[in-house]
């Protein structure tokens, strides 16, 4: 019988620990940035970095939402919730769109 060296022992149980940890992770759900592009009995949403449009109920969105706003997105797998607006790309957005319409009408 063939006797196993430490290091190989030591470094089969590291790549073990690292598969598990990866794949409790894999199906984790994230959150990505929305962007609501129209509000009517159905809202629709543009996920940019996903290159996704969602649709949903307006009573799905976070109070005070309204078109033009970006919102966080939790996405499980084939499932969304709209969790919160996101003020800060909102706020950035409207400050660029602000800022080039700036330039193009000072030229």
């Amino acid at each position: 019988m063939k006797k196993i060296n430490k290091n190989h022992y030591r470094f089969v149980i590291i790549c073990l620990c690292f598969l598990s940890l990866q794949s409790s992770t894999i199906n984790a759900p994230i959150i990505v940035p929305g962007y609501v592009d129209r509000v009517e009995q159905l809202a629709v949403i543009l996920l940019e970095t996903r290159h996704e449009e969602i649709i949903v109920p307006k009573e799905s969105l976070p109070p005070d939402s309204e078109e033009g706003i970006w919102v966080d997105v939790e996405v499980d797998e084939d499932t969304y919730k709209i969790t919160a607006i996101n003020e800060e790309k909102t706020a950035n957005t409207t400050k660029r769109i602000t800022e080039l319409r700036k330039r193009i009408l000072n030229k």
